[in-house]
């Protein structure tokens, strides 16, 4: 991997987005939009250095960039982030970047961070749905337990995904 600014990519990648879940949770505020365009100004091995390292603010945003940029080099380091670091802090954002991406492929690292959530102070519980729905079970609902809820992190994570594909169609 080529070397990377990480002063650039804290200030330019990180600073606006890592903190923004609700902002970016409401589609009035423009943030999606916002998010979508800054992924992609970063590089891949921007990227791919935000899903390995273990500061967790670049690390969730790197789950973020990866919906916006699904590169195959990014798509086959997603499974093996979401262990990386704190999973307190990003292992929900990076478990459902990987669901989404890698489909059944992420199941064994999504079940690996929910076992050391707790370890972390996080909640386990968040990714048994996710697996399920993985394993073929119902995808869970955003209603389903709140802002917070894997399925709240499902419909902000296909929004992502959705305002990337229709920008990259106007391009």
């Amino acid at each position: 991997m080529a070397d990377v600014d990480e002063d650039r990519i804290a200030r330019d990648y990180t600073a606006p987005f890592y903190l923004a879940y609700r902002e970016l949770s409401d589609p009035s505020s423009g943030k999606v939009a916002e998010l979508v365009a800054k992924a992609r100004t970063a590089s891949i091995d921007e990227i791919l250095w935000m899903l390995g390292t273990e500061a967790w603010r670049q690390h969730r945003v790197g789950g973020w960039f990866a919906l916006v940029r699904p590169e195959p080099a990014v798509v086959a380091a997603l499974p093996g982030s979401i262990g990386v670091g704190n999973p307190f802090h990003s292992g929900p954002v990076l478990a459902v970047s990987a669901a989404l991406l890698c489909g059944a492929d992420a199941i064994s690292a999504i079940r690996e961070v929910s076992r050391r959530a707790a370890e972390y102070g996080g909640d386990p519980a968040f990714y048994a749905p996710l697996v399920g729905w993985l394993e073929g079970g119902a995808k869970p609902a955003a209603g389903d337990g709140g802002w917070a809820s894997v399925g709240a992190f499902i419909e902000l994570a296909e929004r992502i995904r959705a305002e990337a594909t229709r920008e990259r169609a106007e391009v």
